[in-house]
């Protein structure tokens, strides 16, 4: 694979922001937000050349840190006030737990644009020109045909679940020869497995 590169999020207006590396960022020397951590916060932050957005930003947990450090586009629509207007998902985003059938049942009913435009006040700026493109990239489908769980669950696993989760990273090369070429190979060996291209799977 290639080095880590930003993620670039593109809406049907043009481009909306681009999202840091974070992955490999050096992890913040302090591990809480403790009275001694933020003491060491400002102290870090005042030292000549240091950026303050990025020393508060390794105090916090994904999916805050991204969202503090993303360029947006000086030819987004987004003004400050939309982007605030994302600050309402995170008791959503508290509540629902992957692996808990419960949290599965209460937003498995609601559809992924009531989520984010009711329940989590986005407006429609925000929800046109960031979430639209996202859910489009995740869940791969408009918002109104998306459960609420699904597009959690997406965005946690594929984005939002750790640091540096939105990084990309390249195949050099063709994923074929690279990734599921030598994949096969190595399960094949085994000599319990035979994959078949074009067959369905039995058994």
């Amino acid at each position: 694979l290639g080095p880590f590169t930003p993620s670039a999020l593109v809406s049907k207006n043009g481009p909306v922001a681009v999202a840091p590396v974070l992955a490999t960022a050096e992890a913040s020397t302090t591990a809480a937000t403790t009275p001694d951590a933020l003491l060491e916060l400002l102290r870090r932050a005042s030292m000549p050349g240091a950026d303050p957005l990025k020393q508060i930003a390794d105090l916090l947990p994904a999916p805050l840190d991204t969202a503090l450090l993303a360029e947006f586009s000086e030819r987004s629509p987004l003004s400050l006030l939309d982007r605030a207007s994302g600050v309402g998902l995170l008791a959503c985003w508290a509540d629902f737990r992957q692996e808990d059938a419960d949290s599965w049942a209460r937003y498995d009913d609601v559809s992924a644009e009531t989520l984010f435009k009711d329940y989590g006040g986005v407006t429609d700026p925000l929800y046109d020109e960031l979430v639209a493109p996202l859910l489009h990239v995740l869940p791969m489908g408009p918002g109104y045909d998306i459960s609420a769980a699904a597009a959690l669950s997406c965005f946690h696993v594929f984005a939002l679940q750790s640091r540096g989760a939105f990084d990309v990273r390249w195949c050099r090369g063709g994923i074929t020869e690279k990734i599921f070429g030598p994949w096969q190979e190595r399960l094949e060996a085994r000599g319990n497995v035979v994959l078949r291209g074009g067959a369905r799977v039995s058994g």
